[in-house]
This record gives structure tokens, sequence and C-alpha cells, in this order.
């Protein structure tokens, strides 16, 4: 049994090599003394100022012993260093539709941008699906006002420009919510014979990178001016055009995965994948670094110093390249057959160099785990659907210092 021969210590001058930043220090396992959420799933987690802004399907901040604190509707917000609901701080209502959801959150500044299924009335005016509002105060900002924008999964925002996107990226003006003239959109599609399951062709994480916008999609292909090419999983967008930069491949994907998280080293690209579950580092050109398995989808990553922070529902993990980890089923054999990887329940952590890390706060409860990190000086915030973090009792959000 190999689980036992982790690779948890590194050799330094390696390290340096992977990363200019300096080796953070992975937060504690067991999670703060936060108020948590209740409700059906944390989608998204980012942080402005002293606040921790919190969407999804959402209904109430409790307490540890489930009182109720607030009520909400798929957004919250936190204190980021007492856990407790700040003062003087209320999160927008964004519901008023039939299965409302926040999928994501993107701030620049002081400026949050969330994105969804959703509708929200203010001073005349409609917000669907894509709107504005202040980090620090929580109010909306109603001068950004974009329309006809379809149900959103992702977005990014920079540059003066907002990205959103379902199966179809388009892009708007950051201060009026205008959709820009001239950016070429685009539409993804999926091939169902390729998965044993049902996949909707989605966008999951825009992220800008090194002058380039990327996506980390649900596509096996995409349509853009008339002309459909081959996709898969990771795909790259001029951001200024929208057009689709064929150059970016990613190497080794295989047919069967789909990209549902991405982000960044300042340099190198890292992937979170379902399908063919794993996670991968990408050089820009597309040529991939390291790629490890996972036994159920990575649906979070986030560079740390020298680690990379993954997120999902996996149980099992690899630590080597040529790991295989399985699948979680009514089968026991089913999950690491061979033996070949380690237990990380739904949250773990790599050197930049893939190399697994000895950090296994262990969430569980349920089964799709972590879905979103975000991280905030020396502390890591999580979210996504679970009941327990390193054993202690956290529902669905937690913070690790």
């Amino acid at each position: 049994m190999r689980r036992s021969l982790l690779l948890f210590a590194l050799v330094p001058a390696i390290v340096a090599t992977m990363t200019s930043a300096a080796h953070a220090k992975l937060p504690g396992q067991a999670p703060a003394n936060t108020f948590e959420i209740d409700g059906k799933r944390v989608r998204s987690v980012v942080v402005v100022g002293n606040n921790v802004w919190i969407a999804g399907i959402l209904s109430q901040v409790i307490t540890g012993s489930g009182a109720v604190v607030a009520d909400v509707e798929n957004l919250a917000v936190l204190n980021r260093t007492t856990g407790r609901i700040p003062v003087g701080v209320s999160p927008i209502k964004l519901g008023s539709v039939s299965g409302a959801q926040v999928w994501k959150l993107a701030a620049v500044g002081d400026t949050v941008y969330a994105a969804g299924k959703f509708k929200r009335k203010a001073g005349g005016k409609t917000y669907s699906n894509l709107l504005a509002f202040n980090g620090k105060t929580g109010k909306l900002i109603k001068g950004f006002h974009p329309t006809g924008v379809e149900v959103a999964t992702a977005v990014a925002a920079g540059g003066g420009r907002v990205y959103a996107a379902g199966r179809r990226l388009a892009a708007y003006d950051a201060s009026t919510g205008a959709k820009l003239g001239g950016f070429a959109t685009s539409s993804v599609s999926i091939d169902p014979s390729l998965r044993g399951h049902n996949t909707a062709a989605r966008h999951r994480e825009l992220r800008l990178i090194d002058g380039f916008l990327y996506s980390a999609c649900q596509c096996d292909s995409l349509t853009q001016g008339g002309s459909t090419r081959q996709t898969k999983s990771l795909v790259r967008f001029n951001p200024s055009s929208g057009l689709h930069d064929q150059s970016f491949t990613p190497q080794g994907a295989g047919t069967s995965s789909f990209g549902i998280a991405v982000t960044t080293d300042g340099s190198d690209i890292y992937l979170g994948a379902g399908g063919s579950d794993f996670v991968a580092r990408y050089a820009p050109n597309g040529n991939q670094v390291w790629k490890r398995d996972t036994s159920g989808s990575a649906q979070a990553v986030a560079v740390s110093g020298g680690d990379l922070i993954v997120g999902g529902h996996f149980l099992e993990i690899g630590d080597q390249g040529g790991d295989r980890c399985g699948f979680k089923s009514s089968n026991p054999g089913t999950l690491d057959p061979n033996d070949q990887c380690a237990t990380r329940q739904r949250l773990a952590a790599y050197s930049l160099g893939g190399s697994l890390r000895s950090w296994d706060p262990s969430v569980t409860g349920k089964y799709n785990g972590v879905w979103a990190i975000a991280l905030d000086a020396g502390s890591v915030h999580i979210g996504g659907e679970f009941r327990r973090v390193h054993g202690v009792p956290r529902d669905n959000y937690a913070r690790l210092d």
C-alpha cells in the first residue's frame, strides 16, 4: 500500500524553480469558528476588504448549533476574521425566478460582479443574470445594467470589460453594462456520445491570464462566425476581439474530460476537470507539464505561494503521473482499484511541481464536496456541499487559518 509513501518532502531547489513566489505555509486543517450557510450549495466565494461574499443556492446564515442568524437569497456575507455577519453590510436578494442561483462571483477592486440565474428589480430597472454590487457595502451598482443576458455560469472582469457566459460567451462594458460591439460571440456544444451521463454545454469558469481570456468549459466543440471546431476542457480567447485562439489546445486532456475550474501561478495554467477526472498544469503553449488523476471531479483550484489547492468530490487522489484512482460506486473495487492513490476527501494540495502535500483537512458529509476556494492573507475559504471539515461540523462554508 503506497499511501504511506507520499512525497511529503520536497527538495528546496526544485520548489524554487517551479514558482517565483515564496512557499506560503498551508493553513491548519481544522476550521475556524465561523457562522455557516444553510442551503443546497455554495458555488462561489470572493473576499473584498473585510467581507467574504458567498454565493450559490443559499437560504440562511446559521450558527454552529443551527440557529438562524439571517435569511438570505443566494448571496451572503461574513466578516473575514470574525466569521460573523459584518455590521452595516447587507447582501442583496438574488432570486425571483424558478431555479434561481448565483453561479459565480468576480471581484475587481471593490466591485463584485455576480452571474447566474436571477432577477433583481431596483429603481425601475430589472437586472437579470448579471449585475454588480459594492463589495464593501453590499449596495447594488445601479449604473451597471446589462440587458438581454442569458443564464450565466461563469464571469470574469478586467481591462474595463466584464465577460459572462453560459453556453455563449459575451462581453460588456464594466461601467455601464452595455454589450460590447466588435466582440465576437461564440457558443460551445457537447457530444453526448462521449460520456455516460448528461453534461450540459457551458462555460464553468473564466479567467484573465497574461493577456488572454481562458475558459474551463464543458465543451467538445465551439462555434464562432459560422465555423465549428473541436475543443476540449480549456479554451483560450482574445479578450479584446473575442476570437477563439485555435493555436491553444490542452495536451492530454482526454476525449471525455470537461473543464470546471482554472487558475494560474502568473504564467502557467492549472485546470480542474471532470469526466475523466483530473487536475493538471499547462504551459501557455498548451503543453501539459503534469497531470494527476482524481477519483471524482476537481471542481476548484487556487494557487497559494508554492502550492496548488484543489477541491472537488474526489476521495482518492494521485500522487504520481501514472496513478489511476478509479471512482466511487456501489462496488468498492472501483475506488483506487490498484491501490495506487492517496486518500484525500474533497480537499487536497500539491506543490506546483505536482507533488502531493500531506495537508488533509478531510471534507465530508455530502457527496459533491468543495465547489469554491478563495484565498485571503494566509486563510483559505471553502464553499460547497459538505457537513464536516476535519471532523468539525461545518455546513457548506468553512475557513481554514
